[in-house]
């Protein structure tokens, strides 16, 4: 496994995405990491940003915090915490943010997917998901897997 440089998001000098997303990238090309592209997004009260998701690669938001909408293929999604979004290669979604604060999200792209015909957009909510053990004291759930259309 490649040798990966941990950055913390809050130490990131953010850039501003064409359709105005704050983007703080921690992990992908800028960490000497190419198995996958993680950024912190962040889009401003009152404001609507469109999210492009190239051919090639599959992403999965996940809302840290703030209260939105996703807007996919004349679909409305209620985006609010803890709330895990797949989308397939080739979305084009707009974000929406319909709080008093920020919409913060993690955004993860898999740059190359497994083969095979991808599956729908899905959301999922955190809370709805089984609890795994990990090690002692700690557990998890998964919000993007290939139940929810993740093919890598």
């Amino acid at each position: 496994m490649p040798a990966v440089n941990v950055v913390q998001a809050p130490e990131v000098e953010p850039f501003t995405s064409p359709s105005g997303l704050s983007v703080r990238p921690t992990l992908g090309p800028r960490t000497d990491f190419d198995a996958l592209q993680q950024a912190v997004l962040e889009c401003p009260p009152g404001r609507r940003a469109s999210v492009s998701v190239p051919g090639d690669v599959e992403e999965t938001l996940f809302v840290l915090e703030g209260e939105g909408r996703l807007h996919l293929r004349g679909e409305t999604h209620a985006l609010s915490r803890d709330i895990g979004v797949y989308l397939p290669p080739g979305s084009e979604p707009e974000l929406e943010n319909t709080g008093e604060g920020p919409l913060r999200l993690v955004a993860v792209r898999v740059p190359d997917p497994s083969p095979g015909p991808p599956m729908p957009a899905s959301i999922s909510r955190l809370d709805d998901q089984e609890v795994e053990q990990a090690t002692t004291e700690r557990e998890f759930r998964i919000v993007a897997d290939p139940a929810t259309g993740l093919r890598s």
